[in-house]
């Protein structure tokens, strides 16, 4: 009877998982902590940045900004779909009230690695591919 019982409670606690709600495979790369360490414009070369900056992109959909609070009209919610993130939501907090925003509607993945993310971001028809791209690499301390 104590079989059974166990069986049955093992049968309805697995048939029960909801497998949408799972956190995303720790073999995705995106999902993590991410250091800016270059960025460039359009053809221009690379350019080392010279301030701390991390991003970090969680598998359910959010944006966390470290060390800073975002800067007004930046993704802070977005959609996956492969290799590109759809912006669905915009930071306009304290500060951003009066900002024209003239932000990224994707952030396409150009490279992504153990040890680099390259993001291009998208703005529309309007701005020319390769317009502003930025290079990570995975932040200290992961």
């Amino acid at each position: 009877m104590k079989l059974l019982i166990l069986f049955a409670l093992i049968l309805t606690l697995s048939t029960s998982c909801d497998r949408s709600k799972r956190e995303a495979s720790p073999s995705d790369w995106l999902y993590r902590k991410w250091e800016l360490v270059e960025t460039k414009s359009g053809t221009e070369n690379w350019k080392p940045v010279s301030y701390v900056w991390q991003i970090e992109f969680r598998s359910d959909g959010g944006i966390l900004y470290h060390n800073t609070k975002p800067p007004c009209c930046s993704p802070v919610r977005f959609e996956r779909d492969q290799q590109t993130l759809k912006v669905t939501e915009l930071y306009g907090g304290p500060g951003c009230e009066y900002v024209d925003c003239a932000s990224p509607s994707e952030l396409k993945l150009v490279a992504l690695t153990a040890n680099e993310l390259i993001v291009e971001n998208v703005f529309g028809s309007s701005y020319p591919a390769g317009q502003y791209v930025m290079k990570y690499k995975p932040a200290s301390g992961l």
